[in-house]
């Protein structure tokens, strides 16, 4: 099996019910958002996640000394993103922009968590 297929697979399940819950949990609290509102917060957690562990999946056999710093890059990335697309939309309004920033920081964490727990068992595994 390729390295990371695994992760990629795994990642996806995890988000997807991750997904689920966040929805249910925000419209019991009194913050309903449409279905697919969180899905680009969602989509770009899973895609920039997968890349980051391919990227340090493919560098750990020739430049293994480096991997935390591309981790720390990858993460680096991940909140550029958030906040060049989607945070200036926000602009001017207090309530909403700490509601989009929990929208955004709860994939962004299932994703670091998987992330780690993932490359530590293959970094252990390599001879």
């Amino acid at each position: 099996m390729i390295p990371g297929t695994k992760y990629s697979a795994g990642l996806l399940v995890l988000l997807l019910i991750a997904y689920a819950g966040h929805w249910q949990v925000l419209g019991i609290f009194g913050h309903p958002v449409e279905f697919t509102q969180l899905l680009p917060f969602y989509s770009m957690n899973y895609v920039l996640g997968v890349s980051i562990v391919s990227t340090l999946i493919a560098l750990s056999k020739s430049k293994s000394e480096i991997l935390g710093f591309v981790f720390m890059g990858g993460s680096l990335v991940k909140f550029a993103v958030f906040f060049i697309f989607f945070y200036p939309e926000l602009h001017g309004n207090d309530e909403l922009k700490k509601a989009t920033f929990n929208l955004f920081f709860v994939p962004y964490v299932i994703t670091v968590i998987a992330e780690v727990w993932y490359l530590i068992r293959f970094l252990n595994r390599r001879p």
